[in-house]
């Protein structure tokens, strides 16, 4: 046949086969498989029309000719096993299939195409046998476990999913990115973690010396933010494998990134107990410190003890390692906890103040202990001499972003003190700031002073509002709401109520009360949907239900709102890659 002839019939017997008229399909097809141009490319619609019409007679010639014209290419003895089975030859059709398993040879492509043939008519029992007799075929050695894996899946048995590809990594260790892909996107559910738990154990009790085992359970604990029970396999093989601590501190900083501050405390200080002589003794320390620190600071799981625990560790590690160029940043973490926590003004002023005179320190740092020694009078309520301290560093470092951080230090305590104007001068100056977060900062900061003034006759519900904010700064969290508070009583619907409600919902977070956050929240969403303040409500929100209250569903749907709903948020990016975390996509 001409080719334009040919292809003008292919077009009508796809026609007619789409549109399930299979008679007409059949005479179309009959006629271009006899064409040996043609027959490979119609065989597969041909059969499936002939099974489709119950011409089982002819389809199996139709097959038995494939087979003869093709001999080596197993998956046309598949498709006549398939026929057999829809013309109700049941036992010849698995006879058929057994037959095929038996004429593997040791052909990887050719294994994996077979099973691919099985897969693609549901039969997949066989479709592991060929796999497991692949395996043999090569010496038992489990080539095609990953693959197996897969079919287990699609087979919904997790458990021999599970140890298929245990199995695979114990043969290829360096495919562990693979497996920990393929099990991050089918293990679900307290029952299949337990699973994969169990089996992990009994491969490392039967093999200890193997690392491979143990290191993938720290990974699936770490998956799971179970840092405790990680810290236990971790410790056990650093003892094992006589290493030096390193592979513990990792854990520790994870745990710490994660906010489990306990469980990298727990590492700190087992790296710490190996000795000075370790190369992470030092890390160590200073990570215990940073854990402690951030427990208190980031969260309000502490109590009184820890406080006064952290300051004995900080005079601890200063009189170990002196009070020098390197444990500069040790002090000024000191004194920030004097002057926020313990609210020890002069003891905090002394350490700066001897932290600024230190021999060697470099302008850089000590223009950063300048800013903190203001923030430390700004604390006690001195703003003469916070302002000073400022603007020592603005004028040393001018057109440095240090120098533009305490310029915009300086623009927030003029909006502290009640002068907006002056705060405002100071603030357009910094929007053109190189740093990209002083110029948001600034323009946040402009943009909320321009708008609560503007549509204000009195400066006073501001003048309270920058007093609460002050509060806030000084860690008077109960003050600044009495404060607030006093805004809504005296200035009922007042421009500054959502501004208030999130700044109550933020402190809320700090003291663990999530439940009274999210009803600040929720009446910035529901009673002011388009505020300026709106997507930072849902974020907010969204951030509560994922890290606080273990509600994955809710922080989706919050992250999925800001994403169609507020298009052009500051949050857009950040909440499409948690939303996309959350639904198991792979992010790697």
């Amino acid at each position: 046949m001409l080719q334009a002839q040919v292809n003008l019939e292919l077009d009508l017997a796809m026609e007619y086969y789409h549109r399930e008229e299979y008679d007409k399909a059949s005479a179309v097809f009959e006629k271009l498989f006899e064409d040996k141009a043609t027959t490979v490319e119609v065989y597969k619609y041909y059969l499936n029309t002939l099974i489709i019409l119950q011409d089982f007679k002819k389809g199996e010639k139709v097959v038995k000719k494939m087979i003869k014209g093709f001999p080596d290419n197993l998956s046309y003895s598949i498709d006549l096993g398939y026929l057999y089975a829809h013309s109700d030859r049941e036992t010849k059709s698995k006879e058929k299939y057994q037959d095929v398993i038996k004429r593997l040879v040791a052909d990887k492509v050719r294994i994996r195409m077979v099973a691919n043939a099985f897969l693609t008519i549901d039969e997949h029992e066989f479709a592991l046998a060929t796999y497991k007799k692949g395996n043999r075929l090569y010496n038992n050695f489990p080539y095609f476990n990953y693959d197996m894996a897969g079919v287990y899946e699609a087979m919904g048995d997790k458990v021999n999913m599970i140890t298929a590809y245990l199995d695979y990594l114990a043969f290829d260790p360096n495919q562990k990115q693979m497996i920990k892909t393929a099990l991050q996107r089918t293990l679900s559910g307290t029952t299949d973690f337990r699973e994969l738990q169990a089996q992990l154990y009994r491969r490392i009790q039967k093999n200890p010396d193997n690392p491979v085992f143990p290191e993938f359970l720290i990974w699936h604990f770490i998956q799971r933010k179970d840092f405790a029970s990680a810290f236990i396999q971790v410790k056990a093989l650093d003892k094992r494998l006589k290493e030096n601590g390193q592979r513990v501190v990792n854990l520790a900083r994870t745990a710490n990134t994660e906010g489990d501050y306990d469980a990298a405390i727990s590492c700190y200080d087992y790296v710490v107990g190996k000795g000075k002589k370790t190369p992470y003794y030092m890390v160590a320390k200073r990570g215990i410190l940073e854990s402690r620190k951030a427990k208190i600071t980031l969260t309000s799981n502490y109590t009184d003890e820890d406080i006064q625990g952290l300051k004995t560790n900080y005079l601890q590690y200063l009189e170990e390692f002196g009070k020098n160029v390197r444990t500069v940043p040790t002090i000024r973490d000191l004194a920030e906890l004097e002057a926020k926590y313990i609210h020890d003004i002069d003891a905090a002023r002394k350490l700066m103040e001897e932290a600024i005179k230190m021999p060697g320190l470099n302008r850089n740092l000590q223009g950063k202990c300048k800013i903190d020694l203001g923030d430390i009078y700004l604390i006690s309520g001195d703003v003469w001499e916070s302002t000073l301290l400022y603007s020592q560093v603005d004028k040393a470092m001018k057109d440095e972003p240090l120098g533009e951080y305490a310029r915009f230090k300086n623009a927030k305590l003029s909006y502290y003190k009640g002068e907006f104007e002056w705060s405002q001068a100071q603030l357009n100056v910094l929007k053109a700031s190189t740093s990209e977060l002083i110029a948001n900062d600034a323009l946040n900061l402009s943009v909320f002073i321009m708008d609560h003034l503007g549509l204000d006759s009195t400066q006073i519900p501001m003048r309270l509002f920058a007093r609460a904010d002050l509060l806030r700064f000084q860690n008077k969290s109960d003050e600044s709401i009495l404060v607030m508070d006093s805004i809504l009583q005296f200035y009922p619907g007042h421009s500054l109520t959502d501004d208030i409600y999130y700044a109550k919902a933020n402190i809320m977070v700090k003291q663990g009360k999530y439940d009274k956050a999210r009803q600040f929240l929720d009446h910035i969403v529901q009673k002011k949907p388009d505020d300026l303040l709106a997507d930072d409500a849902i974020f907010l929100l969204a951030e509560i239900n994922q890290v606080h209250l273990d509600n994955p569903e809710a922080a989706k749907q919050l992250y999925e709102k800001i994403i169609l709903d507020y298009k052009d948020s500051l949050y857009a990016v950040e909440a499409r890659k948690r939303y996309r975390k959350l639904r198991g996509d792979n992010l790697n």
